[in-house]
């Protein structure tokens, strides 16, 4: 790799990403970029089932017309504006993927949501867009990586805060910009980063989703202004006025550049089985691993939580709503002891009240070894308490869906078939699935996606 000494982090990252036109990415790292773009279709296909869907009908109906088309909207869309509405449907239903290396990241629905509207924009082909997004989970990875945890502990949400790097840079590639070009489109894009977790206090949720459609927009419009010849400071992340001072107070410039081009952020992830905060997993995790006679809910007296900051947080016994109690691990164990899943009981009354009644039984507490093993390890240990008098314990260490304990391939094309055989039909969810797995031999993006748009039945 060709790098002066006095590049900044940015400049690292940028010359890197351009230097893999010339140098392709390694066959299993654009396997694995197929593999979250499966997830992420998933993601998406789901997200047309929430409420959020009409909102972004009348929101798109009021936008000027564009070329991008997404399933469910019946025009065509600029990129920018495709960019956003796709990253709040992918975002909206919780199943979308996790970087495990920053707390609080969503790379998908920020990274391929931007790439997908770029690529169809531009006509670009499948092996293109496979590489700009592998390359925005890069630098995002790394990025976020050295910000973690403290930005999180500042109260700032990595989706919309760290997702704009990868946006950029996976936007910036595919509209053939420079290296120059690429470290500006990022630095442009910090200037739109943000977002909060107050979310979590109460209220109001559906901001969070606007953190991934803000951050997958910015992506694209920071690397049309790059483009256009727009300027944003070299040395951003490590300037004393800079990005990670304000973001996180510290960070390691370390994290950003070591073992570029050797390892790859985009296989270290979290991929979902459930529709609820990924820092919750490993609770749950460790609930199914006591055995069934052992957790029957009318002989448990309490259950004792222990885990790490981020996830101790999640402690609201008695969430307001179901998007409110995907963030609530009193909510989550009570639901999956009741039902083994974890359901939505607030259109019936007396299931609600089993749940809350089993909730109130749950104690979360933080531990600060847990902690400090944080993010590499995302420690979880559940306390079963009984009416008899005797207790159970199992701790998780790393919850079914990171690399350390991956989920299998057929659930996640469960997770893909669950909603595309209802929006497609089974015939068409088939095909698609047959051309998501050769997605680098696609020619042109835009008949894929207006693929999609045809097939979707609602």
């Amino acid at each position: 790799m060709c790098w002066v000494e006095n590049m900044s982090c940015l400049e690292r990252l940028a010359s890197f990403c351009g230097e893999q036109r010339s140098s392709p990415l390694p066959q299993d790292i654009l396997e694995e970029a197929k593999i979250a773009f499966l997830d992420y279709i998933a993601s998406l296909l789901w997200g047309t089932r929430h409420g959020v869907l009409g909102l972004l009908k009348s929101y798109a109906a009021g936008r000027a017309a564009g070329t991008c088309r997404l399933p469910g909207f019946p025009n065509g869309l600029r990129a920018e504006d495709a960019a956003f509405v796709a990253g709040v449907l992918s975002h909206c239903m919780e199943i979308d993927d996790v970087h495990l290396g920053t707390t609080g990241f969503h790379p998908g629905v920020t990274i391929i949501s931007a790439a997908l509207a770029v690529g169809q924009e531009l006509r670009s082909s499948g092996t293109d867009v496979l590489n700009a997004v592998a390359l925005g989970y890069e630098v995002a990875g790394r990025i976020g990586k050295s910000m973690t945890p403290q930005l999180r502990y500042r109260g700032f949400h990595a989706t919309g805060v760290i997702g704009v790097f990868g946006a950029a840079c996976a936007s910036a590639l595919l509209m053939g910009l420079d290296a120059a070009g690429i470290r500006n489109a990022m630095s442009l894009a910090s200037a739109q980063a943000g977002g909060t977790f107050a979310f979590l206090s109460g209220g109001g949720t559906d901001v969070k989703y606007l953190h991934a459609g803000n951050a997958a927009r910015s992506g694209v419009e920071s690397s049309r202004l790059a483009g256009e010849g727009f300027q944003g400071p070299r040395n951003l992340l490590e300037s004393e006025d800079g990005f990670a001072q304000a973001y996180a107070g510290s960070f390691d410039p370390d994290l950003i550049t070591a073992g570029l081009g050797d390892t790859y952020e985009i296989r270290n992830l979290l991929r979902k089985r459930y529709f609820i905060c990924g820092h919750i997993f490993s609770a749950i995790d460790a609930i199914g691993q006591f055995p069934p006679a052992k957790r029957h809910p009318q002989d448990i007296e309490s259950i004792e939580v222990l885990a790490y900051k981020a996830a101790s947080v999640l402690d609201r016994k008695r969430p307001a709503n179901f998007a409110e109690a995907k963030f609530s691990i009193p909510y989550c164990l009570a639901s999956f002891l009741l039902h083994g899943e974890v359901v939505d009981a607030y259109g019936n009354s007396a299931r609600l009240q089993a749940i809350f009644n089993l909730a109130d039984r749950v104690h979360v507490e933080e531990d600060p070894g847990m902690t400090a093993a944080f993010p590499k390890k995302r420690i979880t240990s559940v306390t079963i308490r009984r009416s008899d008098g005797t207790a159970l314990r199992e701790t998780v260490e790393d919850p079914v869906g990171t690399p350390q304990n991956p989920v299998d391939f057929s659930t996640l094309r469960g997770k893909y078939d669950g909603i595309a055989e209802a929006v497609f039909g089974r015939q068409a969810a088939q095909r698609i699935f047959q051309a998501l797995g050769e997605f680098e031999r696609i020619g042109d993006v835009a008949e894929f996606v207006q693929e999609l748009t045809n097939a979707y039945k609602g």
